[in-house]
């Protein structure tokens, strides 16, 4: 609503051939820096808890904060959202890992990786 009653007045004092461009950047400076801060609140309420990381594979992510050196990144079969899990070191098999927390891995979500291949493997 506001970019339109700058088109208005921009228009209307174009007409009379008053140079318009000094106006125009105060009201990109007073409006879009407001926007620009209230997305980066916003973006940062989202972050709270969670931290980045990169995998061995070069995929940058965002994750639990709890996250740490060693930690998979898994998509469940028919799933799309990434997870981080741990593998147990104190079993003695392969494959169990405890859950960590939900992930966003930019290159993983919804199906972006395939042919990796599938592995099975315990949570507890």
């Amino acid at each position: 609503m506001q970019e339109l009653k700058l088109f208005d007045d921009m228009t209307r004092l174009a007409a009379t051939g008053e140079d318009t461009s000094q106006r125009y950047l105060q009201w990109e400076v007073e409006h879009r820096t407001a926007d620009t801060k209230h997305i980066y609140r916003e973006s940062m309420r989202k972050m709270q808890g969670k931290r980045p990381f990169l995998t061995k594979m070069g995929y940058l992510g965002i994750g639990p904060v709890e996250g740490k050196s060693g930690d998979v990144v898994a998509i469940f079969c028919g799933g799309r959202i990434p997870f981080v899990l741990r593998p147990l070191k104190e079993t003695t098999e392969l494959g169990e890992f405890s859950y960590i927390g939900e992930a966003f891995c930019n290159g993983v979500m919804d199906g972006k990786v395939t042919g990796k291949e599938k592995q099975t493997f315990w949570l507890t």
